[in-house]
Order: C-alpha cells, then structure tokens, then sequence
C-alpha cells in the first residue's frame, strides 16, 4: 500500500532489488523461478480443458464446446532470456553432445 502521506514522486516509488541485488546468484534464480511458478498458476486453469472440451458461451450467444490452445508467446529480448534461462548475450547451444564426447 502507498502512504498517502508520500512525495508525489515516482523515483521513491520504483523498486530497486533488481539492481541492488542483480548480481546475485539466489536472487536471479529466485526471480526466474516466481515468473515460471507464476505463469504456471496463471495457466493452470486451462490445463484440464486442452484436452477435452468445455461448453462456452460465445460472444453471439451460441454455446459451442472450446478446447483452449496456447499460442506464441511474443517478447522482447530480455523477457525471451528470461523463459529460456540463459544469461543475456550468451548462445543458448546444447551441450548435450560436448559432454557425450568427453
């Protein structure tokens, strides 16, 4: 909740974890696991339904039987880092086969 009582100033309002804490190893992987978890919670309701359908309503007031889909997920470079889980400017190769001929 914001104190009413504040400055009407938006710099006291922004957070600064992500850059007090941006080198750290815990925090990132904290940050990077609650957006994963997060977007699985968020999802979850659809999970039983991309499968079998469920009666809807439409909006021309027909009900029709629906299977949900997702579809592509559009971001910028460092949301698309992010859901892969690579560090920034890094190629996210396999190192599957570099470690098969080890």
């Amino acid at each position: 909740m914001i104190d009413p009582t504040m400055a009407d100033d938006s710099e006291s309002l922004s957070p600064t974890a992500d850059k007090q804490f941006q080198d750290d190893v815990g925090f990132r992987k904290f940050r990077r696991q609650l957006f994963h978890s997060s977007l699985t919670r968020i999802l979850l309701s659809l999970k039983p339904f991309m499968s079998k359908p469920r009666v809807t309503r439409c909006g021309d007031g027909f009900f029709r039987r629906v299977i949900y889909g997702l579809g592509p997920y559009i971001a910028d470079y460092p949301e698309q880092v992010l859901l892969a889980c690579i560090v920034s400017g890094w190629c996210p190769k396999s190192v599957s086969l570099i470690l098969w001929f080890v």
